[in-house]
């Protein structure tokens, strides 16, 4: 699950990069499985991406931080229910 979660942030900075002012709130299907890309959070300087997906039992959330100029990644945050 947790690579199906990258997947979806990846998507989600790809869609950004394409389109600044996308805000997120998407399913995504990556192969059989689907992930969601959460509503993206804005702050100066910075956009947080955040992701979920499972896969069987498995289920991860993460969060993307990335430059808001560039969009290059930051950091990647697990979040733990």
């Amino acid at each position: 699950s947790r690579f199906l979660a990258e997947s979806c942030l990846e998507t989600g900075r790809l869609r950004l990069i394409q389109n600044s002012s996308y805000a997120g709130n998407e399913i995504v299907a990556v192969g059989t499985n689907n992930c969601t890309i959460g509503i993206i959070e804005s702050a100066t300087g910075i956009k947080v991406i955040p992701g979920s997906a499972s896969v069987g039992n498995s289920y991860t959330i993460l969060k993307l931080t990335i430059n808001d100029i560039g969009f290059q990644k930051i950091k990647l945050t697990e979040v733990v229910n």
